[in-house]
């Protein structure tokens, strides 16, 4: 089963007709999200799936690695539905992914965000010292079907990411160099926070990314989603 209509439950459609897996694919998915009822919509959701004998698959973040947003409600609320999934189902996985890639109409992702601006000409702010984590979504979906085939990986809660560190000013000047477009921008110099996030290493056996380049595997992102 699949729980959702957007890009991860795109993704992951194959698994619609299976019972024994439910991908929940239907969370709040705006870090900036501060609409109390969108929080609360999300935990009635799993709430109603308490005591299924099905494998749960959720998607947290690892922005609750990020000390400059610990005390943002899509933070706290993520750690909450993590505690809440541990506490009331028997089989489940839930991955902490980073910023996810995929054909997405989506303007709240970072990656579309930057391409709007650029290409629209609108000006917008930057955080010199910013850091960010990306993963393609075909990489995850991939590497979740290597997990469900294997049915080995024990419940837990696992982040899943590609292990490179991009600042957010590298991303757009690569960006600006795949358009062929200089963006209009503010630098923020003394603003952006670095964070560390690994692998876990539990899904290291699943995980072959073929690039280790991190320029590399975001440049064919740009590629394979903006080339239009």
């Amino acid at each position: 089963m699949v729980i959702g209509n957007g890009m991860m439950a795109k993704a992951f459609s194959e698994f619609s007709g299976d019972d024994s897996l439910i991908v929940f694919a239907s969370g709040v998915s705006n870090s900036k999200e501060t609409d109390l009822q969108a929080f609360q919509r999300e935990l009635q959701m799993l709430s109603e799936l308490k005591g299924t004998s099905a494998t749960l698959i959720y998607f947290s973040t690892c922005s609750v690695f990020d000390d400059s947003l610990q005390s943002s409600m899509y933070v706290q609320h993520k750690k909450n539905i993590e505690q809440f999934i541990e506490l009331n189902f028997s089989k489940y996985w839930i991955f902490r992914l980073p910023n996810v890639i995929g054909a997405s109409n989506n303007p709240n992702t970072m990656i579309n965000f930057f391409y709007d601006s650029l290409i629209n000409n609108k000006q917008f702010k930057l955080d010199m010292h910013a850091v960010r984590y990306f993963i393609d979504v075909e990489d995850v979906y991939l590497i979740i079907k290597k997990i469900i085939s294997s049915k080995s990986l024990e419940s837990g809660c696992y982040n899943l990411l590609f292990p490179f560190p991009y600042s957010v000013m590298k991303v757009v000047n690569a960006f600006e160099d795949f358009l062929g477009k200089k963006g209009d921008y503010l630098i923020n110099e003394k603003e952006g926070v670095h964070y560390t996030v690994n692998i876990s290493k539990q899904l290291l056996s699943y995980i072959n990314f073929n690039i280790n380049d991190p320029e590399v595997y975001l440049k064919n992102i740009y590629i394979k989603y903006y080339h239009h």
